[in-house]
């Protein structure tokens, strides 16, 4: 007599259909061999799809059991597709895991009858539970009188293989990127964090590394996100890996999260001599708050994480995203003002500002300091603390919007931040201006954000602004005639004035195919150079030779004297990306 398999439904909810989850391939890479009689499906949805359409999938599957693995940022759409499923499913045993079990789940499971138990650790005694074990290490529950059970947290021994989903063959192929873990742990102790939580780092052997990486290589994958908590950590390692990184699979792009306090010489040599664009490194700064650093148990200081984000910087050939945190323990409102300013003055290329979270399971939660109050449903963010009112913290979330919008555009960044620099009061008036104006947390085009500053400047009497907006509008391509300019036609590659004599001669580009001349009363090409620029209050005139197809062309300065600059002579002044 045969016996029909008894089947997992694992539900992966995604935040794109680019994203695919990794914890499903751990999961059932490590339990599968504990349940010979069981069959494994993976029914994947997002966040924006239909959760009852999602419901009825996982009902159609005909599911033994149901699996789950909850993230702050779908824990939501899960547990509304759950409530159809359970619905619909009123006896099949639902188990959810993930990084929002963490901390104290009695109250989750009673808000939630949906749910039948959830798991606290990694994925290691899932197959006890399965198999009906109700003291499995990991497990919370309800019982039949509603009282809950808790058996701490799953936890493999150290010495115990992590099995790859990857090297399993279970993973979607075709995704433009994937996760990979190369070590699992932090040795950090930052209070806001769940890793906190770890007992210490355990590293995947380095062939490992390689095989998975073949693996995926060969299924057509062109990024790795990797999920190691602190890439640089310890920077031998982090050396090793960058060496298999450029040598083995120099096709790939790497997106890492570094530590710029914890950099060395070596490490640093190595980040010089990547091929362009092969990583893409993101760097958790916090605050350069010292006070707030020690507070929160970061291993790092101000000093030493900003000469690490200048040396990152100087490398020149990966893109640097930054990030900063509002809402920290003995943090103020100039606090974060002071970290944004001196940030910008780093230049990355990009800068993100996030609201504290108090995360399930993480220092914080448990210990909160006096006057910390957070909304207590995801997204967990602080609403005030005892030096930040909410008023304030509501300001810091406008400035995360206004600093992305502005200053992470690239065609934007130079200008956003020579105002944030220069103007005194800038940080302050530009989003009430923006707040009056209408929603600041809209993203717009970047025409109407140029046309915000433009406003911006005319309310507030700022000449030099305003020049300078019209500067960046004319080099990014847009309208000339927003500002009265006339576009000319170019006669074999040739520039004419109005008498017809040759001015200039386009001899490197037959796309150039129009121009358009525009007079300022300041070197606005030199302020608006990366590198500091005295400021030269004489006329400057530029042609603008925007490209066919493209937005951005060439710009050429004519000097005001009689002679013109020649077209092969120095490379123009080009100031976006």
């Amino acid at each position: 007599m045969t016996t029909t398999p008894r089947k997992i439904v694992f539900i992966g909810v995604n935040s794109s259909y680019s994203h695919s989850m990794l914890s499903y391939g751990f999961v059932r890479a490590w339990n599968e061999p504990f349940l010979p009689d069981h069959r494994w499906q993976l029914l994947e949805t997002t966040i924006n799809d239909d959760e009852a359409a999602g419901a009825l999938a996982a009902v159609a599957a005909q599911p033994e059991v149901i699996l789950g693995t909850a993230y702050l940022f779908n824990r939501d759409f899960l547990l509304r597709l759950l409530a159809r499923v359970r619905a619909l499913l009123p006896t099949t045993p639902i188990y959810l895991g993930g990084p929002e079990f963490l901390g104290d789940n009695a109250a989750f499971l009673r808000h939630f009858p949906a749910v039948t138990g959830v798991v606290r650790g990694d994925e290691s005694s899932l197959h006890r539970i399965i198999a009906g074990d109700p003291d499995a290490p990991g497990l919370c529950r309800l019982d039949a009188d509603g009282n809950y059970h808790d058996h701490g947290t799953a936890a493999m021994p150290d010495t115990t293989p992590i099995p790859s989903p990857y090297l399993a063959g279970y993973f979607e192929r075709g995704k433009p990127f994937y996760q990979l873990e190369t070590s699992r742990g932090c040795g950090g102790n930052c209070t806001f964090c769940t890793s906190s939580r770890s007992r210490g780092v355990r590293y995947l052997p380095l062939d490992r590394v390689r095989a998975e990486l073949t693996v995926l290589a060969a299924a057509g994958a062109r990024e790795i996100r990797l999920l190691d908590r602190t890439f640089n950590e310890p920077p031998d390692r982090a050396i090793a890996l960058l060496r298999l990184f450029r040598e083995e699979f120099p096709r790939l792009r790497f997106h890492l999260e570094i530590n710029p306090a914890r950099l060395t010489p070596e490490l640093l040599e190595l980040l010089h001599e990547l091929p362009p664009g092969q990583l893409h490194l993101e760097a958790g700064v916090q605050t350069f708050n010292d006070a707030v650093l020690r507070t929160v148990r970061r291993p790092a200081t101000a000093a030493k994480t900003a000469t690490g984000l200048r040396q990152l910087h100087a490398c020149g050939n990966f893109e640097l995203h930054t990030d900063l945190i509002a809402g920290l323990p003995e943090q103020g409102l100039k606090d974060v003002i002071a970290d944004l300013s001196r940030l910008i003055e780093l230049e990355p290329e990009e800068i993100q500002l996030e609201t504290l979270k108090i995360l399930p399971g993480t220092p914080l939660a448990k210990r909160p300091p006096a006057g910390m109050v957070w909304n207590p449903e995801p997204p967990y963010e602080v609403l005030q603390t005892a030096t930040m009112t909410a008023t304030e913290l509501h300001r810091t979330r406008l400035l995360s919007k206004i600093i992305d919008h502005y200053y992470n555009a690239p065609e934007l960044r130079r200008l956003f931040a020579w105002a944030w620099r220069r103007e005194n009061g800038f940080a302050h008036d530009f989003p009430l201006f923006l707040h009056r104006c209408g929603n600041p947390a809209i993203r717009v085009s970047p025409q109407k954000r140029l046309d915000n500053l433009a406003e911006f400047a005319a309310a507030t009497g700022n000449h030099m602004l305003a020049e300078l907006v019209r500067f960046v509008w004319l080099v990014n391509g847009l309208p000339p005639e927003q500002y009265g300019l006339t576009p000319h036609k170019t006669v074999r590659g040739e520039i004419h004035d109005a008498a017809g004599a040759i001015i200039n001669r386009v001899r490197d580009n037959h796309e150039l195919k129009r121009y358009f001349a525009a007079e300022f009363p300041f070197n606005a090409a030199a302020i608006l150079a990366a590198v500091p620029t005295a400021w030269d209050h004489q006329p400057h005139r530029y042609l603008f030779y925007p490209r066919h197809g493209q937005r951005l062309g060439r710009l050429v300065e004519i000097a005001p004297e009689p002679e013109i600059k020649p077209a092969n002579g120095p490379a123009p002044a080009v100031i976006a990306d």
